[in-house]
């Protein structure tokens, strides 16, 4: 399988056609209408392109959120799932700074001969760390992000524009990877617990801050894709 990893680099893989000819009209079509009920590695590669567009800087992710909640209510209205079968839930706390710190959970039921094992969680955080090259020190940054991150593809790697910003795979590509439970069924796992965590970039805060009173999980195991051990799960 092709390698994915949260990394600043991603390998290319071709768009289908129909989403070439979209963005030269101007359209914007969601990567589940383009893959019913199946997501390969090239949807992955649309649904961190998708999210690529979203501001998530630390401690304001609501727009991340937002974008994960709409994935769960597109694939529902697709028929890919029922409404009864996926779960979303959200836990808050206020930290010493006043700042908002929101996680999601997404359940996800088992599929095909994994149905009936235990609940596996997978953790990915939604903020990403700004940084923009020839930036004057002590400049705010979040003009160069509030817009998303402008994707190019080039020579087999994604990159941002000019290699002017950071691209947001960290941990982009571990969310878009989890995303892909929700736009295929087909794919055998047992029953999944997504964890899109907030504020990981700067201490790991809306890990140390997960509600379990809210955000009970079942899990025996968890896969953070948060590192190389993502690169081979797609």
């Amino acid at each position: 399988s092709r390698r994915l990893s949260c990394a600043l680099s991603m390998s290319r893989l071709l768009v289908p056609s129909v989403l070439l000819a979209a963005a030269a009209c101007g359209d914007s079509i969601h990567p589940a209408e383009v893959y019913p009920n199946t997501c390969d590695e090239a949807c992955v590669i649309d649904v961190f392109k998708d999210l690529s567009k979203v501001y998530r800087p630390s401690y304001g992710e609501e727009a991340a959120r937002v974008w994960v909640q709409h994935q769960v209510a597109t694939v529902i209205e697709l028929g890919v799932w029922k409404p009864e079968e996926l779960s979303v839930d959200m836990d808050e706390s206020v930290d010493a700074a006043n700042h908002m710190i929101k996680n999601v959970l997404v359940r996800v039921p088992g599929t095909g001969r994994h149905a009936g094992l235990s609940p596996v969680a997978l953790q990915a955080h939604l903020d990403m760390i700004f940084a923009v090259d020839g930036a004057v020190s002590g400049q705010p940054l979040d003009d160069y992000f509030r817009s998303g991150v402008d994707v190019v593809e080039d020579a087999g790697v994604l990159h941002s524009r000019d290699y002017k910003t950071t691209l947001g795979a960290d941990c982009g590509a571990g969310v878009a990877q989890m995303v892909r439970y929700l736009f295929d069924r087909n794919l055998p796992h047992p029953p999944l617990e997504l964890m899109f965590t907030a504020a990981e970039e700067t201490g790991l805060v809306g890990a140390a801050r997960w509600d379990a009173s809210k955000l009970p999980l079942a899990a025996l195991a968890l896969i953070n894709l948060d590192g190389w051990s993502a690169t081979d799960l797609v």
